[in-house]
């Protein structure tokens, strides 16, 4: 009787340990599965912060591109009128010279 009282016993604790270790074992997967998750999670989040620096990148690319054409354009206009206004300027000037000089002629011509 007490011979299988104490089998039993044993038999009880054995199955209570394999119980635990197969918890233990279960246990261990979950977390390294959890592990997995959380690091396939973070390489997601790395990936999008990436993706949206590059983009922010070529954004201020662009809008640098776009300021440095503004300011060509602009000095181009500028360049123009400057053209333009000397243009007038040396038209101005030929026709008084021109003015001048048939003035002169009409005296010339009024005195013979």
């Amino acid at each position: 009787m007490v011979a299988k009282k104490k089998a039993v016993r044993k038999a009880s604790r054995k199955h209570t340990a394999k119980k635990a270790s197969k918890k233990h074992s279960h246990r261990k997967h979950a977390k390294k599965a959890a592990k997995k998750h959380t690091h396939r999670k973070h390489a997601k989040k790395a990936a999008k912060k990436s993706t949206r620096r590059k983009t922010a990148k070529k954004a201020t690319r662009r809008k640098s591109t776009r300021r440095k054409a503004a300011k060509k354009t602009t000095a181009k206009k500028a360049t123009r009128r400057k053209s333009t206004r000397r243009k007038s300027a040396r038209k101005a000037a030929i026709k008084k010279e021109m003015g001048e000089v048939v003035s002169k002629l009409k005296a010339a011509i009024a005195a013979r």
